[in-house]
């Protein structure tokens, strides 16, 4: 039986946040490989698999939140809640026509992937915060 207290959410939250870090650092890897090259092959497999584990991310917290809602609310994360929500949908709502992967200062070919990694690392950092309160 999965009991919805506060320290039950706060380990799913972090399992989610080191498994972000982990997808994070594939984008970093793929953004510094990748970005020496004309064409970049690869990054619209990083890009759609990490778009894809967002996307789930979203609804998984979103439907926690549901059934965490009472301690979501005696913590005052509502607003917190809703803004890592919003965060992780953003991500997973970039289209590009091509995934470019240009380097991150380009001024001409832009950096899909580091723009998908922002919204992850402010997802993640929400995630973070929100542990942290939870744990107090």
């Amino acid at each position: 039986v999965f009991e919805r207290r506060a320290d039950n959410l706060q380990f799913t939250l972090d399992r989610i946040a080191k498994d972000l870090g982990s997808v994070s650092s594939i984008l970093e890897q793929q953004v510094q490989n990748g970005s020496l090259k004309f064409i970049d092959f690869g990054a619209d497999n990083v890009f759609y698999e990490t778009k894809g584990e967002l996307y789930a991310y979203s609804l998984i917290l979103r439907e926690l939140g549901v059934d965490f809602e009472s301690v979501i609310r005696e913590r005052n994360l509502t607003t917190a809640w809703k803004q890592m929500i919003d965060s992780l949908e953003l991500a997973a709502q970039l289209q590009p026509w091509v995934v470019v992967n240009g380097a991150p200062d380009s001024a001409i070919f832009p950096s899909h992937l580091s723009g998908q990694g922002l919204f992850l690392l402010r997802a993640r950092t929400q995630l973070g915060e929100i542990s942290d309160i939870l744990l107090k």
